[in-house]
C-alpha cells in the first residue's frame, strides 16, 4: 500500500520536480556565465546555459554557480534518457507478457469505472492477471501498475488481437454509451470465447441489449447498478420506522433511475409508495410514464436547484406529511437523495437539507465520493 502511494505521488509530482530542477539549472548557469565573463549579453549566458544539457561545456576551472548547474544537467538528461528506454521497454514487456497469458481478464476503455473494476477483478484473483487496454491518465496508470495490473494504451488492431484471444473474460467500459458500442465492436472478433460484459449509461438502451441474448455480450446500467448500491447502503424505507416519502434532487439519468427503484421495490413489498422529486424539467414524468409509475410521483419544477429552494421544498415535504400517533410506531426524519451532476452542485445541497431538517438523512451521489469525505463536516453521520 505504501508503495502504491507512492508510486501516484511520484506520477503526479514528475514533470513539476524535473521542470524545477532545468529552471534551477538555467538559473545557475546564467549566474554562472555571467560571474565568468561579466561583458556577454544575457542571451549569450541563456544559450549556453542550455548547451548544458547536451552535456556541452567549453572552459576550464568554472565558478561554483556554473559548476553545479554542469552536474545537475548531467542528471535532468540522464534521467530523462533514462525514463524514456525505461517506458519503451516497460509498454513493449507489458505487451508481450499481456499477449501470452490464458484465462486472464481484460478491460477496454476508459470510462469512470475502469480502475475499481480492475482493482476488484484483482483481489478476487479469480479470473488470472488483470491487463486495462485505454489512455489512462498518468497517475492513474502508475497506481494500477504497482498493484501488478497491466496498462497498455495505443494498441494497433493486431496487438489488441493478441491480448484479447486467450481471455476468459473482457469488460467494455466507455465514457459514453457511443464509445463504449464503438469500442466493442473492435473486441468482438478476437473474444468470441469470453464472457463479454459492457457498461451502460442508458436503461432503455441496456434493456434493448438484454432482450437480444443472441449477441453474446451481457449488459450492465450504470445508473442502474449505482442506484441500487445507494438504496442498499441508504434505504428509503428503513423496516424499524415509518418515514415520510423520500425526497430525489436531481434530472439526469441516475435520479430518473433512483425513482424507478425506489417505486419498484415499494411495490414489490406490498407498500403504496411515493416519491417526491425535484428537478429543473419534466424529466421524472416524462422518462416514468412508460413504466406506468408516474402516478406515484409527487414532482416539484424550480427554475433552479440551489440549496435555499431545494431545503424550502424538503421543508414543504415534511409540512405535508402526517406522522403516526404516539405508540403507533417510531416515526424518522426524511430519506433524501442528491444525484446532481456536480459534486459542487451537491454538497452545499445536502448541508443546506441538513440544517433545515435536523432529522434527515441524506445521500449524496458523487463521482468520487473518497475525495469529497473530508467535506462533510459536523453532518458525517447524517450525510
Amino acid at each position: 500500500m505504501r508503495r502504491d502511494r507512492w508510486t501516484g505521488r511520484w506520477a503526479r509530482r514528475e514533470i513539476p520536480v524535473i521542470g524545477s530542477v532545468a529552471l534551477l539549472v538555467l538559473g545557475l548557469g546564467v549566474l554562472g556565465w555571467w560571474q565568468q565573463d561579466p561583458a556577454g549579453s544575457f542571451l549569450d549566458h541563456l544559450y549556453r546555459s542550455l548547451q548544458l544539457f547536451t552535456v556541452s561545456y567549453e572552459g576550464t576551472d568554472p565558478v561554483w554557480p556554473l559548476q553545479a548547474a554542469r552536474f545537475l544537467a548531467v542528471g535532468v538528461a540522464f534521467y530523462a534518457v533514462l525514463r524514456v528506454i525505461t517506458a519503451v521497454l516497460s509498454s513493449q514487456i507489458t505487451l508481450y507478457l499481456a499477449t501470452r497469458d490464458k484465462g486472464h481478464s481484460v478491460l477496454v476503455g476508459t470510462g469512470p469505472e475502469i480502475r475499481g473494476l480492475a482493482q476488484g477483478i484483482r483481489r478476487g484473483a479469480s479470473h488470472g492477471s488483470v491487463s486495462v487496454v485505454g489512455d489512462l491518465a498518468d497517475d492513474e496508470a502508475a497506481q494500477l501498475t504497482a498493484q501488478r495490473i497491466r496498462v497498455l494504451s495505443g494498441l494497433g488492431e493486431r496487438e489488441l488481437d493478441g491480448v484479447l484471444r486467450d481471455a476468459s473474460r473482457v469488460i467494455v467500459v466507455g465514457d459514453s454509451d457511443d464509445e463504449t458500442v464503438r469500442l466493442l465492436s473492435g473486441v468482438m472478433p478476437a473474444s468470441s470465447s469470453a464472457d463479454r460484459t459492457v457498461v451502460l449509461d442508458s436503461p432503455d438502451l441496456t434493456r434493448e441489449w438484454l432482450q437480444r441474448p443472441a449477441s453474446g455480450v451481457h449488459a450492465v446500467c450504470r445508473s442502474t447498478q449505482v442506484a441500487l448500491e445507494t438504496l442498499r447502503t441508504s434505504p428509503p424505507y428503513p423496516a424499524e420506522h415509518v418515514v415520510p416519502p423520500p425526497l430525489v434532487i436531481g434530472d439526469d439519468l441516475l435520479a430518473t433511475e433512483l425513482v424507478r427503484r425506489i417505486l419498484v421495490a415499494g411495490w414489490r413489498d406490498g407498500r403504496r409508495p411515493a416519491v417526491h422529486c425535484l428537478s429543473v424539467g419534466p424529466t421524472f414524468a416524462s422518462a416514468l410514464r412508460g413504466d406506468g409509475l408516474d402516478h406515484s410521483l409527487r414532482v416539484s419544477e424550480e427554475p433552479c436547484l440551489t440549496p435555499a429552494r431545494v431545503a424550502a421544498a424538503a421543508q414543504r415535504v415534511m409540512e405535508g406529511w402526517t406522522p403516526p400517533p404516539a405508540g403507533k410506531g417510531r416515526s424518522s426524519g426524511l430519506r433524501a437523495y442528491v444525484a446532481l451532476a456536480q459534486g459542487s452542485d451537491s454538497l452545499p445541497v445536502a448541508r443546506a437539507l441538513l440544517r433545515e431538517l435536523p432529522d434527515a438523512r441524506v445521500a449524496v451521489i458523487v463521482a468520487d465520493a473518497e475525495h469529497w469525505t473530508t467535506s462533510l463536516g459536523s453532518h458525517e453521520d447524517r450525510l
